[in-house]
């Protein structure tokens, strides 16, 4: 690739707002001073949060249903792969379950740019008894698109984001911070994305009883009668930032639980 940007690209040289954090009920506008390549059309309004990611991670939960118990089990795991000749990591999320006589079952893959950290390429299969849903996405921030395969659309942030690196994105967030407000995920359909802090509470996970910050992530979905997804992690105090628990709801299952049982790192 050469290092000359393409014709809709633009230097720039400016201050810009970073993102918008509400701390102790005061808004405040973060601003940093920038100079990088952004497609024409697409401000950089995000907060300097680095997902934490971490090669060889492998995160195991027990799935439980609102409604029908445990259902099944869910794997999250970090590894290293290659994606049009760079770095990357990939990320898995594989979940397996039985909702009464029916199988659901979950496989998405998410492959983040481990120089920017910013996602390259996503992949979504899943499978319930109320409907299948498959998803393929490339993103290319550099050259301000990305595709499901057969269409173009401009990407929506050059820093993008998508469902599985957000997971690791929350960990990243900063100990303190009433609510933010971002723009991240690479579908400015899917934006903005607001995290809230609710507090610290003690969770059970690992087979102790652990302190975790509690973050409610609310993210626009058409899909959903009332036109958002809203998720809440339980994220670890401790150096690691295990996502403890997490919360989310399916349309059979009622609030579908996460709970981490077993977690390994590479040595």
């Amino acid at each position: 690739m050469s290092g000359r940007p393409p014709r809709n690209f633009r230097l720039s040289p400016t201050v810009f707002a970073i993102g918008e954090v509400k701390i102790g009920g005061m808004k405040h506008r973060l601003l940093l001073p920038l100079l990088f390549v952004l497609p024409m059309g697409v401000r950089a309004e995000d907060p300097p949060v680095r997902p934490v990611i971490r090669a060889g991670e492998v995160l195991t939960y027990r799935v439980h249903s609102s409604r029908f118990g445990d259902i099944g089990a869910a794997v999250m795991r970090v590894d290293a792969d290659t994606v049009n000749g760079r770095p990357a990591y990939r990320l898995s999320f594989e979940f397996e379950g039985r909702v009464l006589l029916f199988r659901v079952s979950d496989e998405t893959r998410s492959w983040v740019d481990v120089n920017t950290l910013s996602s390259v390429r996503y992949t979504k299969r899943e499978r319930t008894p109320v409907g299948n849903r498959d998803e393929t996405a490339e993103v290319r921030a550099f050259d301000g698109v990305w595709s499901d395969g057969s269409t173009e659309y401009p990407v929506a942030t050059p820093a993008p984001l998508d469902e599985l690196a957000f997971i690791y994105y929350v960990r990243g967030l900063p100990a303190t911070f009433d609510e933010l407000n971002v723009t991240r995920h690479f579908d400015q359909a899917r934006n903005p994305v607001i995290f809230r802090r609710l507090g610290v509470e003690t969770v059970d996970a690992l087979g102790s009883r652990l302190q975790a910050t509690v973050i409610e992530m609310t993210v626009p979905d058409v899909r959903q009668k009332k036109g958002t997804s809203t998720l809440r992690f339980y994220i670890g105090v401790d150096e690691h930032r295990f996502p403890l628990r997490i919360d989310s709801s399916m349309p059979m299952g009622g609030t579908m639980t996460l709970v981490l049982e077993s977690a390994s790192l590479a040595e």
